[in-house]
């Protein structure tokens, strides 16, 4: 004998369709994920904190960011140099020198955090090592996979995402 009425318990997430941001990449989640300048976190550079934001600083170098690690996975030593995109938290250029596990980056800042004149004084060179700086990468890029998995994002490129997944899997 069929009832009538009934009463069905269904989870409201099975009625619901996830609303999905359509977005061209990783940087670009980045963007819409974090708030501007809410959002940080700090690279520190011979005992200076450089508050560094997610959304417009990260999502800006994050290319090049890519390439150093990579390049510095690659070989036991080398040479790399790399202008970072101009943005007005994180202006400046890199050339990078290692042999083993010694990093030395030597940066022409132009502007930044701080005053560059401040930067100049403090911040021209920095010696680390390259397993450190390679795992501090590691772990922010860890939180970034993380917190983006929890949004709903449609990539129209998923190229930095893999190279990101690669980066992260590869590094001990």
């Amino acid at each position: 004998m069929k009832m009538a009425w009934d009463i069905n318990i269904v989870d409201i997430k099975e009625l619901q369709t996830p609303d999905r941001l359509s977005i061209c990449d990783f940087s670009v989640a980045l963007e819409k994920a974090f708030s501007y300048p809410n959002d940080f976190f700090i690279i520190e550079w011979n005992g200076i904190g450089l508050k560094m934001p997610f959304s417009y600083c990260l999502s800006d170098v994050l290319e090049d960011v890519l390439d150093i690690i990579e390049e510095l996975m690659k070989a036991e030593m080398g040479e790399y140099y790399t202008g970072f995109s101009p943005n007005e938290v994180f202006d400046c250029d890199w050339k990078l020198d290692w042999n083993g596990d010694r990093l030395e980056i030597s940066a022409d800042w132009r502007q930044g955090p701080l005053p560059v004149a401040e930067l100049v004084e403090h911040c021209s060179k920095c010696i680390v090592s390259k397993k450190h700086f390679l795992m501090s990468w590691k772990m922010l890029f860890e939180y970034c996979v993380e917190k983006l998995s929890e949004i709903s994002f449609d990539y129209e490129s998923n190229e930095q995402s893999l190279r990101i997944n690669r980066i992260i899997s590869t590094m001990n």
